[in-house]
């Protein structure tokens, strides 16, 4: 409760009847599409092909059908195995038989990753980081709801940092920030020599940010702050971190929803319309709320709504969910607080990933 800020706090809990739940959350609760600006951007037309790959049989080829060295190892050993290999050497492991092929999808985090976490290996694949992440990472994230720096619902996956993150800590927290090579030297004794053996995300051009704010990038090799932080003697402890910096957009993929082991649900995450409406309302004034574009799971909504004021006066005007409310539900239907125009959505694009027979064809 306090997350909340205190305009757009209520003084008292508001109760409503559990049965209501599901009709304050279609009228309430909106998917974040604004979100992809400030993450690699995924033309939707490129996700059915790599869910096609990474889940669907392929064509057998000349070896199909031999063993191989994991199959001698027991069960349990060779689960291990492909769990911490990393992503690209898994999947081509798939593909050297069918025997393999078999073993690889009969795993319950293979099954994950391939029905929900397309979005993802695309990324991971166009910033040349799949060759970097377990398939027990990529797993982990998927099934993980909270930023790792506050706690509450992150609706992005850091690349290099391997964690989730929400929208304002990236803006805030010196731990999930990115850095060129030339602006760690200003924070660290580190050398080009030195960083080689850091993981790095070659960012994809295009514009970052907001279409009216956005940032072009142009090619920029990125390294994580934190990471550097580990390896690396700092030159002053009383120089403080830049944050908020566009560069941290470019090592972003935006996955707002987790998979829930216990009840095997995904769990798509949602912003709050009455934060929204108290957004444009108060905007120019010092008394603005800060929670507008905070992410949310399902129940986080829920019990949000219990304190947002603005959210109770849109529900008591929709009549129990039955008429849009007048003022600010149109949140809901627009995206959030931007009137987003397709077109002028900048898709990153990089080198060419091409899918054939169930595998990618990505320069490593």
């Amino acid at each position: 409760m306090s997350e909340l800020t205190e305009n757009c706090r209520s003084l008292t809990k508001y109760h409503f009847d559990e049965e209501h739940a599901d009709d304050i959350v279609k009228t309430l609760a909106y998917h974040p599409r604004d979100y992809r600006f400030y993450s690699i951007n995924i033309n939707d037309e490129e996700l059915p092909p790599t869910r096609e790959a990474i889940g669907t049989a392929f064509e057998l080829s000349k070896h199909a059908g031999k063993s191989n060295y994991l199959d001698k190892l027991p069960v349990e050993l060779r689960v291990k195995v492909l769990l911490q290999l990393d992503f690209h050497s898994c999947f081509r492991f798939r593909q050297t038989s069918l025997r393999s092929r078999q073993f690889v999808d009969s795993l319950p985090e293979y099954q994950r990753v391939a029905l929900h976490g397309a979005q993802l290996v695309y990324a991971l694949y166009r910033t040349r980081l799949a060759t970097d992440i377990s398939l027990s990472t990529i797993d982990n994230l998927l099934c993980t709801q909270n930023c790792a720096h506050c706690g509450k619902f992150g609706a992005f996956v850091s690349l290099l940092n391997q964690n989730r993150c929400c929208l304002s800590c990236l803006q805030t927290k010196w731990k999930a920030q990115l850095y060129d090579l030339s602006t760690l030297q200003g924070y660290f004794k580190v050398t080009s020599k030195d960083v080689r053996k850091m993981m790095k995300i070659d960012n994809l051009e295009g514009i970052y940010g907001v279409p009216q704010m956005g940032f072009p990038a142009g090619h920029k090799t990125l390294y994580s702050l934190h990471q550097a932080s580990l390896s690396f003697e700092r030159r002053s402890k009383q120089q403080k971190f830049k944050v908020g910096k566009p560069a941290n957009y470019m090592g972003l993929c935006q996955l707002p929803f987790y998979y829930d082991k216990g009840s095997k649900k995904i769990e798509h995450g949602f912003l709050c319309a009455g934060c929204n409406a108290n957004f444009h309302k108060k905007r120019g004034t010092r008394r603005i709320s800060t929670n507008y574009d905070r992410c949310y799971t399902r129940d986080g909504f829920l019990r949000h709504f219990r304190w947002c004021v603005t959210a109770q006066r849109l529900w008591e005007e929709s009549d129990g969910g039955n008429k849009p409310p007048r003022n600010g539900g149109s949140s809901a239907s627009t995206g959030g607080a931007l009137t987003l125009n397709e077109d002028s959505l900048t898709f990153i694009t990089g080198d060419s990933l091409t899918i054939n027979g169930g595998s990618f064809t990505v320069n490593y």
